[in-house]
C-alpha cells in the first residue's frame, strides 16, 4: 500500500525546480519500478510531463530520463504503451533545448530495447522505424533525430543487442543530415555513422567520416568527425584499408 504514495512522491520531485531533487526522483522512480507490476500510471504521468511543450524545459528533460529508467527496470509493459512512449518522444526531437532532446532520444532507445528483450520484434522494427521516418523540419528536428538514432544504436549495442536493430535503415535515415547546413547536425550524424559502423561494420561509414575530416569547413562538425572517427576505429580491427587512412 506504500508504493502508490512513495510514486506520486518521487513523480512530485521529477518537477521540482531544482536538478538534484529531479535526479533522485528519476532514480527512485526507476528503482520502484522493480517492485510494482502495474507501472502505466507512471508512466502516463512522466509522458504526460516530457511532452507538455508549455512547460519547463529542464523538467520535461528529466521526465523523460525517469521514464528511460522505469523503462529499464519494469518487469512488463504493454506493446501499446510502448509505441505511444516512442511516438511521443519521436515529438520532443525537435524542442529547444538540447538536453530535452537527449532525454527523449534516451527514451526511445529505452522503448526499442524493451521491445527486443520482451521478443516483440515486429514492435522493435516498426518504433525503430519511425524514428528513420521523423521530419526533419528545421535544424533542432535534424539534430534531434541524428542524436536519437546514435542514441539507440549506441546502447543496443552497449546491451548486446545491436544485431537486433536495422543498422542499415539508420544508416539511410541519417545519411542526408551528413551534408546538412547546419554543423552541429553534420556533427550528429557523423557521431551516429560510426556507431552504425561498431554494428555492421561497413566500411561507407568510415568512407564518409573520412571525407568530413577532410573536406567539412566547419570546426565543430570536422572535430566531431574525428572523433566519430577514433571511436569507429578503436572498435575495429584494423583489417580494412580505409579504417588505417583514417589512423
Amino acid at each position: 500500500t506504500f508504493v502508490p504514495q512513495l510514486q506520486s512522491t518521487f513523480l512530485k520531485a521529477v518537477r521540482d525546480p531544482t536538478r538534484l531533487v529531479r535526479s533522485r526522483g528519476c532514480q527512485a522512480l526507476g528503482a520502484m519500478a522493480t517492485v510494482q507490476p502495474r507501472i502505466e500510471l507512471v508512466v502516463n504521468d512522466l509522458v504526460s510531463v516530457g511532452s507538455d511543450y508549455n512547460g519547463d524545459a529542464e523538467v520535461r528533460a528529466s521526465a523523460w530520463i525517469g521514464l528511460s529508467q522505469v523503462l529499464g527496470s519494469a518487469k512488463s509493459i504493454s506493446v501499446e504503451l510502448l509505441n505511444q512512449i516512442c511516438e511521443r518522444a519521436i515529438d520532443s526531437l525537435g524542442v529547444d533545448l538540447e538536453e530535452t532532446r537527449t532525454s527523449a532520444a534516451d527514451a526511445i532507445a529505452a522503448v526499442v530495447i524493451c521491445c527486443i528483450k520482451d521478443s516483440l520484434s515486429d514492435a522493435a522494427f516498426e518504433n525503430v522505424a519511425k524514428l528513420c521516418d521523423a521530419p526533419v523540419s528545421d535544424a533542432r528536428c535534424a539534430h534531434g533525430k541524428a542524436n536519437a538514432v546514435r542514441v539507440l544504436l549506441q546502447r543496443s549495442s552497449q546491451e548486446s543487442f545491436g544485431a537486433s536493430i536495422d543498422s542499415e535503415l539508420c544508416f539511410n535515415a541519417v545519411l542526408p543530415l551528413g551534408t546538412h547546413e547546419v554543423p552541429m547536425v553534420r556533427g550528429a550524424a557523423y557521431n551516429a555513422f560510426s556507431e552504425v559502423f561498431r554494428i555492421n561494420g561497413s566500411v561507407k561509414c568510415i568512407d564518409l567520416l573520412k571525407k568530413a575530416i577532410e573536406a567539412d569547413k566547419s570546426v565543430e562538425a570536422r572535430s566531431a568527425a574525428i572523433r566519430s572517427a577514433g571511436v569507429a576505429c578503436l572498435s575495429s580491427e584494423l583489417d580494412s584499408s580505409p579504417v588505417r587512412q583514417v589512423l
